[in-house]
C-alpha cells in the first residue's frame, strides 16, 4: 500500500475553510459537507467543539484514498489503528490529515525507553498549596475525546505498552495514583500508533501478539511510486524551482537505489520522502545536488555509505541530461571505468544474457562502462532511460543489469568525468 506525504507550496496561504461549505478535494476524492466529511465510502462526523490548540492544520495529501479510507472505517468503527513502515514514508502525517479533516485534537507523544507510565498516566506533584494530581497525556485525551498518536510505540517500555492494552481493551483505567479513580474514555477518543520495522531501527521492538492483536485496523505503509514521490517532492518546492525536474527525477531514482540497497544489506542509511524533499530545499540555495546532498544526506550515514553515496552521486549529477547530437562525436572508443553519455537517439539497447534488443537509450543518458569483451563496452545504466522499441514506452532497467551496446560508428556519445 502506498503512503502519501503532507504538502503545501511555499508562498501559498490557505484561505479558513467554512465548517459547513461543500468542499471537494480533486487529489483525494474526498468530498466534506454540512456536518460531515466523507473519506472513500466512510463517512465521519465533523467535530464542532474541539481544543483548537490540538487541531492540525491541513497537511495536503497527494492521492492516498485506501489509506485514509480505512482509518476512516476505524474510526467509524472505534477500533485503533496501528501504521507500520519505515521512517520518512507520512505515518505520523495522515493521521494528521485525518484529524485535520474531521476537526479533531490530536495529542502525540514519541515512546522511547525513558518514556514512563507517570508520563502518559500522571503524576502527583508540590505546589505552594501542596499537592494535586496532574494527568498525564493518555488519561487527558480520554477525559476530553481527543484523538492520541503513540509515535514509534514499538519503542516504548513493556509497562507503557501494558498501560496502553488496559485502555484498549476495557476503554477505562483505574488511576491507582490518585485514588482508584476510574477513567473511562469519552466516546470520540481514538488511539492511533505508528512503528518502525524492529529488525532494523536500534531502541525498537517486536510487538508482543497479545498488544498487536488490539490494533482492529493495521496498514503497512511504503514509500510511494516514483511518479507520486515526483509530485510530493514537486509540491514542497516554488512553482519554479532551481532543481530541474529532470535532476529531482534521477534523485529519485537514486532513492529507490538506496532503499533496495538497504533491503539487501548493502547500505544502512535509508533516502527518505523526508530526506528527498530536505535535500530539494536545500537546493534552493545551493543550485547544486551534490554539495546540497552534503549537508542533508552524507551527513547522516556512517563512513562506509558515505563514501559509497557520495561516489554516486557525483556520478549522477556529474552531467546534463539536455544534451545535443553536437556535444559528443561518433565512433567513441571507451574502456572499463569510462561514463558514456548518449548525445542523440540512436544507440541501440540489448540484454546482456540473451541479446535480446530492449530499444534505444533517449539522448541523455549516462552509461558506466563495466567492462569491454572483443572491443564491445558492456553498460549499466547510471541515469536517464531506454525507450523500448515494441511500444516506445520508458523500459523498465536497474542500474544493476548488465546491457549491450551497438556499434558506435552512427551514434554520438561523450566521455563524462564524474564531479570533484
Amino acid at each position: 500500500m502506498s503512503e502519501e506525504f503532507n504538502y503545501k507550496r511555499k508562498g501559498e496561504v490557505s484561505a479558513p475553510e467554512p465548517e459547513i461549505d461543500i468542499e471537494v478535494d480533486s487529489r483525494d476524492y474526498t468530498m466534506r459537507n454540512k456536518g460531515t466529511v466523507k473519506i472513500g465510502k466512510v463517512t465521519l462526523p465533523i467535530n464542532a467543539e474541539p481544543n483548537v490548540h490540538y487541531v492540525p492544520s491541513n497537511q495536503y495529501l497527494v492521492r492516498m484514498d485506501e489509506t485514509l479510507e480505512a482509518m476512516a472505517l476505524a474510526v467509524a468503527q472505534q477500533k485503533p489503528v496501528l501504521l507500520k513502515g519505515e521512517t520518512g514514508t507520512g505515518k505520523t502525517t495522515v493521521v494528521h490529515e485525518l484529524a485535520h479533516r474531521t476537526n479533531n485534537s490530536l495529542r502525540q507523544i514519541n515512546l522511547n525507553g525513558n518514556t514512563t507510565v507517570d508520563e502518559i498516566v500522571g503524576r502527583t506533584i508540590l505546589n505552594r498549596d501542596g499537592t494535586m494530581f496532574v494527568d498525564g497525556i493518555l488519561i487527558s485525551a480520554m477525559k476530553h475525546g481527543d484523538w492520541l498518536l503513540l509515535d514509534e510505540l514499538n519503542a516504548g517500555l513493556p509497562e507503557v505498552l501494558l498501560v496502553l492494552q488496559q485502555v484498549l481493551v476495557d476503554g477505562k483505567y483505574t488511576l491507582v495514583e490518585h485514588d482508584g479513580e476510574v477513567v473511562e474514555a469519552h466516546p470520540n477518543f481514538r488511539v492511533f500508533a505508528t512503528m518502525n520495522p524492529p529488525e532494523t531501527y536500534v531502541g525498537t521492538n517486536h510487538l508482543n501478539p497479545a498488544t498487536l492483536s488490539r490494533f482492529g485496523i493495521t496498514v503497512d505503509v511504503a514509500y510511494p511510486e516514483q511518479n507520486v514521490e515526483l509530485e510530493i517532492v514537486k509540491s514542497k518546492l516554488p512553482k519554479e524551482p532551481r532543481t530541474p525536474e529532470v535532476e529531482i527525477v534521477e534523485a529519485i531514482r537514486l532513492a529507490s537505489d538506496v532503499r533496495n540497497g538497504y533491503a539487501q544489506q548493502e547500505y544502512q542509511y535509508l533516502l527518505s520522502t523526508r530526506d528527498l524533499i530536505n535535500w530539494m530545499e536545500v537546493n534552493e540555495h545551493y543550485g547544486d545536488l551534490v554539495q546540497s546532498a552534503k549537508f542533508t544526506i552524507l551527513g547522516k550515514c556512517n563512513p562506509d555509505d558515505r563514501q559509497a553515496l557520495s561516489s554516486i552521486l557525483q556520478v549522477y549529477f556529474s552531467a546534463p541530461l539536455d544534451v545535443h547530437p553536437s556535444d559528443g562525436q561518433f565512433d567513441m572508443v571507451y574502456k572499463k571505468g569510462n561514463l558514456m553519455q548518449v548525445c542523440d537517439d540512436n544507440l541501440e539497447i540489448y540484454n546482456s544474457r540473451n541479446n535480446d534488443m530492449i530499444g534505444n537509450a533517449k539522448a541523455g543518458a549516462l552509461l558506466e562502462v563495466m567492462q569491454v569483451k572483443n572491443g564491445n563496452p558492456i553498460v549499466r545504466l547510471l541515469k536517464g532511460s531506454v525507450i523500448a522499441r515494441r511500444d516506445n514506452s520508458v523500459a523498465e532497467i536497474s542500474h544493476s543489469d548488465m546491457l549491450k551496446i551497438g556499434e558506435l560508428r552512427k551514434v554520438s556519445t561523450r566521455k563524462i568525468e564524474a564531479k570533484k
